[in-house]
């Protein structure tokens, strides 16, 4: 998104600050959407010349017309051709592929040891045996020979050539996944024409996991055949490594893309293979449709098992006796009980196969803990990821992990979307909202007694929000018919769719507590022009102060992270489809899983509305509205019934809504600034009219329809043309937009605007008297939430998403999405290619062998980054642990004060003063504070003859489970010059 173009010799374009235009020099873009500068809308592609993370030049503007605002830059790809040396060309005269900086020389000696392998099979029809020296000697004689023949005037690395012939009878399936997962791009390349071909040789090797003492190579007689099945991996490690890879312990999270390749590699190599082994492998999902093309342990006909049981069966039928335990846990801190300390200790070592950063950094945390080596990778279409965290040696994943996974601000999604992926997460929001989660609400209210009262102690206006959903399935929106159905979507439809030099000269400071990345860069980029101090803050634990002359700037360190899309956005201010489909993704959550869910559960469980009146903030009241819309105000009895809440439903989303907010804010408003209100990320939008004859219109009428036939157990119609004639005899209100309604136009807004009140409490009680009882709806009355489904194109979930976004997306001029974009974005399906996690699968296993095989030196282990796509490959050695000291004493993360319970809080202080010369003058456990220097001195002599562990109990209200074996203590200490000093964590054993 771009905020300006100059008009110039060189003219600059300026990209938004909420993210960064990665553009390099010589790239081509074009534009769109443009307002004023209208030339460069689909203009032929221009070259850029990068001047800065945010601005770049396109060459001549001065004949355009003016910029006014708004546009967006596009990257355009431009074909070139590559002309490449015949085979005998260069054979002779090799371009080469670095695979590994570290080894500028490799690829050429590589390059001779491969034509004399050749020409050594050629002569003796065998390839060099195992670790002979004899192979080797004459081995290195037709190096020779070729190096003369070729008058190639280079130095012989003798080392490596004796390696090679040690090893090249040697196959191990790591370094086959390597090589076949960039082949097999390559491919691809050469079929479709896509991404940059290697030019023209690459080289890789891992010698690496040898032992770096050539004493503890292993002797020609351990590296025979013996008929078994890993005598190639035998070939290079010898038996006794096997018979150790063999008995190996191993806990592997996530059973997806990688893991499943790593599952493979595993049952080939033989880990775990032997009496004393083991792979515990968890994944608490199930297989999917989508996962077929790159998830290869699975087959069409294993969809809606789960992942991890078939992929042990998987691996079973590959290696029989390998042990691997296959579980559907997620892994947290709700699952410590099975993954306690007796589980961690016997390992030897956890891959992690995961798709989110909140779990790698949990189990980055757990083997940080229990010192366990850990194996981190991933994959983002071409590009993939490894990193090796070893205790006592490496940083962890968290000391450097990537940034949060980007979501979508609630007031964009809502009023000020600006790309499709905002209206695919708005359908998708609209979709749970309607089908999922009010009719959850009612069912809950239905056969739930207690519902109610438990809906009404839900915090904030939750418990209004889930009666109110359970009065519109049960009541306003039911429909009796399927015309019902028709005339709802229909009328859904219509519903839907100053500071200045002077200020800041006179302040002494800025105080920063913003919730999105844009702002903060754009607050510390005022700051620093107007030399004043900044204090920066987030709840997610950090603080830094930014000071003139003396500190970096907030956005100087490194890139701002990714942000999340505001709920404003969602909701209000959509500009890109991703916002779209989020609130798509989100309504159709809210109708059709979450408010039947909450009814669902009114109508089945006794204690549904005593469970909801205890939920916090006003939660409770939104539970029980949701209940009432599903079991009153949205109720069907038919299928037109259906067809006309859909129809209603329309025209709140797509007309009324939209007509409310230029009624708030109209076209040429202007901000108190007087900047256009409309102008940046935020869209002016414009209200539909429902048109039977569009496609679009009628698909979503057509699919709201049907899944809210779905939920009330009402028969569905497939019949297009029925629900379009119904339609059309369908006549919805004229709106009329209201004073004094407010619309948030951020998330801080949105946060004021959410307690509760006594007037919560009065619509709570209101609302329980609106909901029917449970046995006033009939016996056979039924509600059924929709569980989202993305990879079964019959149930109408990616119907009612695709239209829902595209609706949201005309309403505020953004570029619709077709089904494949929508499913992706929406289904949130992460690109995954089968070339990538091979490779990234394979490059883990050779870091495995390291690890089993005891290395203790940073140069033996590799991190590495590789994007296929350019190629690039990057590898480096491992960062070490960040080293921390107090006194003489050096400690990193990996280092804690080891303290055997049970000991009193008096005793505790007196241990670390004795024994460490430290004085604690804060102790934490979790989120609790147990002592501090500040505390009340009646409070601070009360705990202290207490043991530790009923202080953590007191403090923190929860009981010490019986599988809990260790406390973890966080403590600020003294020393003995009053100083503040960093200490390791403590780990308190508790007595058996």
């Amino acid at each position: 998104m771009i905020t300006s173009v100059t008009k110039d010799a060189e003219g600059v374009v300026t990209t938004h600050d909420e993210s960064r235009h990665g553009l390099e020099n010589g790239d081509k873009v074009t534009f769109n959407e443009v307002e004023g500068m209208t030339e460069l809308n689909k203009c032929e592609p221009r070259t850029v010349t990068v001047l800065g993370p945010y601005t770049f030049s396109i060459g001549d503007t001065t004949g355009l017309k003016d910029y006014v605002r708004g546009g967006y830059a596009i990257q355009v790809k431009v074909p070139k051709t590559v002309n490449f040396k015949s085979l005998k060309e260069s054979l002779a005269s090799p371009e080469f592929v670095l695979s590994d900086f570290a080894k500028m020389e490799r690829p050429t000696q590589l390059h001779i040891a491969f034509q004399a392998l050749h020409l050594f099979v050629e002569r003796h029809r065998r390839h060099p045996n195992s670790w002979s020296e004899s192979d080797a000697t004459e081995f290195r004689k037709i190096v020779g020979e070729i190096a003369s023949e070729n008058k190639l005037e280079i130095q012989i690395d003798e080392n490596l050539v004796k390696m090679f012939s040690f090893l090249s009878r040697g196959n191990v399936c790591p370094l086959n996944a390597v090589i076949g997962g960039t082949a097999a791009q390559e491919l691809m390349k050469a079929c479709s024409g896509k991404f940059n071909p290697i030019y023209q040789w690459l080289y890789f090797d891992a010698l690496e996991c040898l032992p770096l003492d050539p004493n503890e190579y292993p002797k020609e007689e351990e590296c025979q055949p013996t008929g078994s099945r890993y005598d190639s991996q035998i070939a290079i490690f010898g038996q006794q490594f096997q018979d150790k890879l063999a008995n190996q312990k191993y806990f592997l999270v996530g059973a997806g893309a990688i893991g499943c390749e790593l599952l493979k590699n595993f049952a080939m190599i033989g880990l775990a293979a032997g009496h004393n082994g083991c792979i515990w492998i968890t994944d608490m999902d199930i297989i999917e449709r989508s996962n077929l093309n790159r998830q290869f342990l699975f087959r069409p006909a294993d969809v809606g098992k789960a992942k991890s049981v078939t992929a042990q069966s998987a691996v079973k039928r590959m290696n029989q006796s390998v042990n691997i335990v296959a579980q559907q846990n997620r892994v947290g801190a709700e699952t410590e009980q099975q993954y306690d300390d007796a589980f961690f200790e016997r390992l030897d070592g956890v891959a992690n196969a995961l798709d989110n950063v909140d779990a790698r950094v949990y189990m980055d945390r757990r083997c940080v803990f229990y010192r366990k080596p850990l194996l981190e990778s991933g994959t983002l279409g071409t590009k993939g990821n490894v990193q090796v965290v070893l205790p006592f040696l490496t940083e962890s994943y968290s000391s450097s992990h990537d940034p949060p996974e980007k979501s979508i601000p609630i007031c964009t999604l809502k009023n000020f979307p600006n790309a499709i992926e905002h209206t695919l997460q708005w359908a998708r929001d609209d979709f749970e909202g309607i089908f999922t989660i009010s009719p959850e609400n009612a069912r809950q209210y239905l056969t739930d007694p207690k519902f109610v009262e438990r809906t009404l102690k839900m915090p904030g206006n939750e418990s209004i929000v889930t009666l109110d959903s359970v009065k519109r399935v049960l009541v306003d929106d039911r429909p009796h018919d399927f015309n019902d159905c028709i005339s709802w979507a229909r009328v859904y439809f219509e519903e839907q769719y100053q500071y200045d030099d002077a200020f800041f000269e006179r302040l002494d400071g800025v105080a920063n507590a913003l919730d999105n990345v844009d702002a903060r860069v754009y607050m510390d980029r005022r700051c620093v022009f107007y030399r004043k101090p900044l204090l920066e803050s987030g709840t997610l634990g950090n603080v830094q102060v930014v000071l003139p002359f003396l500190t970096e700037s907030y956005s100087s360190s490194h890139d701002p992270p990714e942000k999340s899309i505001p709920i404003c956005t969602l909701k209000n201010f959509p500009n890109a489809i991703e916002h779209t489909l989020q609130w798509a993704r989100d309504d159709f959550e809210g109708i059709f899983t979450i408010s039947p869910e909450n009814a669902r559960q009114y109508l089945t469980d006794p204690k549904f509305v005593e469970r909801t009146l205890k939920m916090p903030g006003n939660e409770s009241i939104v539970t029980l509205d949701s209940v009432k819309r599903v079991l009153v105000d949205d109720r069907p009895h038919d299928f037109n019934d259906c067809i006309s809440w859909a129809r209603v439903y329309f025209e709140e989303q797509y007309v009324n809504q939209i007509k409310q907010l230029l009624f708030n804010f109209a076209p040429d408003s202007v901000t108190n600034s007087g900047v256009p209100f409309w102008s940046g990320p935020k869209r002016c939008p414009h209200p539909l009219k429902y048109d039977a004859n569009n496609e679009t219109h009628l698909d979503y009428v057509y699919a709201a329809a049907n899944l809210k036939a779905y939920v009330y157990n009402i028969p569905q119609n497939r019949d297009r043309n029925a629900v379009k004639d119904f339609v059309s005899k369908i006549t919805v209100k004229e709106f009329t937009p209201k004073s004094g309604v407010k619309i948030a136009i951020n998330d801080a807004d949105l946060s004021a605007d959410g307690g509760g009140g006594v007037s919560d409490l009065d619509r709570g009680v209101q609302l329980q008297k609106e909901i029917p009882a449970p046995n006033a709806l009939g016996v056979d009355f039924e509600i059924k939430p929709v569980d989202f489904e993305k990879d079964d194109d019959s149930n109408f979930h990616m119907d009612f998403i695709v239209a829902a976004s595209n609706l949201r997306a005309d309403n505020y001029h953004i570029e619709p999405a077709d089904r494949h974009k929508s499913k992706l974005i929406a289904g949130r399906i992460i690109p995954a290619i089968a070339t990538t996690t091979a490779l990234v699968s394979g490059l883990v296993g050779l870091e495995l062998y390291k690890i089993v095989a005891g290395h203790k030196k940073f140069e033996s282990y590799k991190n590495g980054f590789v994007n296929l796509a350019l190629p690039f490959f990057g590898f480096s050695e491992p960062m070490p642990a960040p080293k921390n000291k107090y006194y003489d004493h050096e400690w990193t993360i990996w280092d804690r004060f080891e303290v055997q319970g049970e000991l009193t809080l008096r005793e505790f202080i007196k241990y670390f003063a004795d024994e460490h010369k430290l004085e604690i003058t804060m102790l934490s456990q979790n989120v609790s504070m147990l002592y501090s220097f500040f505390m009340a001195k009646e409070k601070r002599e009360e705990r202290m003859d207490l043991k530790m562990s009923e202080i953590v109990r007191r403090v923190s209200k929860n009981k010490i489970e019986p599988w809990v074996k260790s406390l973890v203590f966080e403590l600020c200490c003294n020393d003995v010059n009053g100083e503040d000093v960093e200490v390791p964590y403590v780990r308190y054993t508790l007595p058996d």
